[in-house]
């Protein structure tokens, strides 16, 4: 590419993150004390445990209508209700650490599986078009959009003051998968909400990977109107990225993110 063409779409993508960083900060108006949020990177399990708190907060089954009303998107949550104990929105974001967020369930998953369910929905929405292996690196660096990579996502958050003054709850997708039970004890603990055994399990029951499935297909967030037959949920599982990832490409990964991974605690090693 010559420098005459370079240098104006250097200009343009400074343009847009600038233009965008006005509308990230008029989203984050009107944010309380109160508010909790449910943070993290895309495609991390967040929609899936986005319902299990909505329906253990009403003691009620919610659709994905039902869930972005209760559990509102940031920039969504004006005229969102509190729903919280303390009378506070919990209020979704995918965006890096904040000075605004006070108070956050901070919801992780092995960088490895995030990048190739992020593959499947930047196919889902045609914005990638290649092999999971050709897009790799674009994903690492977080180009698809503007959430920034991975990694220095999980850094942003974990060097964040609130982290350090123990203002966050940590989750690891792979524990919900395990653990359900006690993690959602862990989060309710958190919010100072009250949940029995009963109603903690009702909630997983009501909310597997295939009534998820099931939900979005009746509902207006259906895949027909994807350009990609790939559901917004997908498998809903843990240690997919094996079937993806030569060892070339898992160094690759690791050279980028891997003290990211030790941060929170995941094996750097490839195995088959």
């Amino acid at each position: 590419m010559s420098q005459a063409i370079e240098l104006p779409l250097k200009n343009r993508l400074a343009g847009a993150r600038y233009i965008r960083s006005g509308v990230v900060y008029l989203r984050h108006r009107g944010l309380t004390a109160n508010d909790v949020f449910l943070a993290s990177y895309p495609k991390s399990g967040n929609t899936w445990l986005k319902f299990l708190l909505c329906q253990l907060l009403t003691k009620s089954e919610v659709d994905f209508q039902t869930a972005e009303e209760l559990l509102p998107g940031i920039g969504h949550h004006q005229q969102s209700k509190g729903i919280l104990p303390s009378n506070g929105r919990l209020i979704k974001t995918h965006e890096p650490y904040r000075n605004e967020y006070r108070k956050a369930i901070l919801l992780v998953r092995d960088g490895r599986d995030v990048l190739v369910s992020y593959y499947y929905h930047n196919a889902r929405v045609g914005r990638l078009t290649g092999e999971f292996g050709d897009s790799l690196p674009v994903l690492l660096e977080g180009k698809t959009d503007f959430y920034g990579s991975w990694h220095n996502y999980i850094h942003s958050w974990l060097d964040s003051s609130v982290y350090k003054n123990g203002d966050v709850c940590l989750v690891r997708y792979e524990d919900c998968l395990t653990t359900p039970n006690d993690v959602l004890k862990q989060i309710c603990r958190y919010l100072g909400v009250s949940a029995t055994d009963a109603e903690i399990q009702a909630a997983i029951d009501a909310n597997t990977a295939d009534k998820m499935r099931a939900k979005e297909a009746q509902g207006d967030d259906g895949i027909v109107k994807h350009k990609k037959p790939v559901f917004f949920v997908r498998k809903a599982s843990k240690g997919n990225w094996r079937d993806y990832f030569s060892p070339e490409q898992h160094d690759l990964f690791m050279q980028k993110a891997g003290s990211a991974m030790e941060r929170l605690g995941y094996s750097c090693e490839y195995s088959e």
